[in-house]
């Protein structure tokens, strides 16, 4: 009788040794490496107490899941067994088994291949590496994100050689001033300006349509037809694809435009 007790209780050993593979924390569970969930033990095999309550003792406890540890110092403070995989940072699963296998591989560049399943210093050491270039990759994405909150973007300002003119279009000073000048002398005058006159807005702004007013043209273009302000609604958005020409920036008409529609709303 008392061998077959015997035969008994070395038999169940090894399930009594599997039950809880490493050490356990304060609540009696800790997380399992492979799945990424937290179990309880308590001396029973690995259970989860749902609503509370212990499957085993039925029991009411009260749920107080840690988290997962943030470093692998603080992996090691949990006792845990030595030839556990540490899993930290709340990583899935399949984070843990790819930090394992990036552990292995960086092992085997030495020439000294680990098998697969290595010993608590290799362990600890690859964990470690695997940690501090998790953390510095973390360090250089925060980092990138506060320098692009600090950069901020400056409002764009209309160019000293320009001004507004009376009919609401960007113009060079002197060419303003040069038709300021004109109307004064001949304010009867009101032909359209082709490519074959002085440019109405200056270079920066004046471009030409085809006869179809369909493409922008340069001045010098030989399709260019009717002069056209840059900024103005009538202006083509298709560029020439012989003379390519090359539109002012007018971001800043833009914005004035916006601000001055904003003014007229709330007045």
């Amino acid at each position: 009788m008392k061998k077959v007790l015997l035969l008994c209780l070395l038999l169940m050993l090894p399930t009594m040794a599997l039950a809880s593979p490493g050490g356990t924390d304060a609540n009696g569970g800790h997380y399992n490496h492979s799945t990424g969930l937290y179990h309880y033990h308590h001396g029973y095999p690995e259970h989860q107490h749902e609503n509370g309550i212990c499957p085993y003792t039925g029991t009411e406890w009260e749920l107080k899941i840690p988290e997962k540890p943030a470093t692998l110092q603080e992996w090691e403070a949990q006792q845990h067994d030595k030839t556990e995989t540490p899993t930290i940072d709340n990583e899935t699963p399949e984070d843990a088994a790819n930090r394992w296998d990036d552990a292995n591989k960086a092992t085997e560049k030495g020439g000294n291949p680990l098998p697969a399943v290595a010993g608590g210093a290799a362990a600890a050491a690859g964990g470690a590496v695997l940690i501090f270039r998790r953390r510095k990759r973390r360090l250089s994405e925060e980092a990138a994100v506060l320098q692009e909150e600090e950069v901020v973007e400056e409002e764009p300002e209309m160019p000293e050689d320009t001004v507004i003119g009376e009919d609401g279009l960007p113009w060079e000073k002197e060419a303003y001033a040069r038709y300021l000048e004109h109307k004064a002398a001949e304010p009867n005058d009101t032909s359209v300006p082709t490519n074959k006159a002085e440019p109405k807005w200056g270079r920066k702004y004046t471009f030409c349509t085809d006869a179809d007013g369909e493409e922008i043209h340069t001045m010098d273009c030989e399709l260019a037809f009717i002069q056209v302000n840059a900024a103005s609604k009538h202006c083509p958005k298709v560029d020439c694809p012989i003379c390519h020409p090359v539109r002012p920036d007018l971001r800043w008409f833009e914005e004035a435009k916006k601000n001055e529609q904003d003014e007229t709303r709330s007045a």
